[in-house]
């Protein structure tokens, strides 16, 4: 962040043990933007532009000491309820939160035997619908080229691929039209 002075200060969460992407997720709230999410192993929250953090989830990897993958790589905040939030990591895990009284964050996860053990590379929350979202992986890292789309609409407990007849190619980023 940036004072009035012109220095600059840190505005990121947790301490040395926090296990840390080389693409950190940081994702604004699309309703509040003083709302920021950051994903290490965990998913952290700040109310107030990044000034303060709280975790609202537990180790969301299933990382393992010594292991070089176990970070979260993808936050997704959903624009239809922005209580419900997103999380997919390095290690091929889906996650779903939903924030409730008091605050705090239940978290289910909704990695599914049909999606690839890949690197999630995007979860994209459905523009109005808080139970729908995409989730994109990579296996690049395992020299896989092809990319893998999935499609959920009842909250994660079902995946559908949609990757269909896309070229041999590594799937990083899904931007969804509202409109259509």
């Amino acid at each position: 962040s940036v004072s009035g002075g012109g220095s600059w200060s840190s505005i990121v969460p947790g301490g040395p043990g926090e296990r840390r992407n080389w693409s950190t997720p940081v994702r604004l709230d699309p309703v509040t933007p003083d709302v920021v999410y950051y994903g290490t192993q965990r998913v952290w929250r700040s109310d107030n532009g990044g000034s303060s953090w709280n975790a609202v989830s537990g180790d969301l990897t299933d990382w393992v000491s010594g292991a070089v993958l176990g970070t979260i790589t993808t936050i997704g905040v959903s624009p239809a309820d922005h209580d419900v939030v997103w999380a997919g990591t390095d290690d091929g895990n889906v996650w779903r939160g939903v924030r409730g009284g008091g605050g705090t964050f239940a978290w289910t996860d909704v990695t599914q035997p049909n999606l690839p053990d890949r690197w999630v590379t995007r979860v994209v929350p459905h523009p109005t619908d808080p139970l729908a979202a995409w989730a994109t992986f990579n296996g690049l890292k395992w020299i896989e080229p092809e990319g893998h789309v999935f499609h959920t609409t009842d909250g994660g407990v079902t995946w559908n691929d949609i990757t269909s007849n896309l070229p041999d190619a590594p799937v990083n980023a899904l931007a969804v039209d509202p409109a259509n």
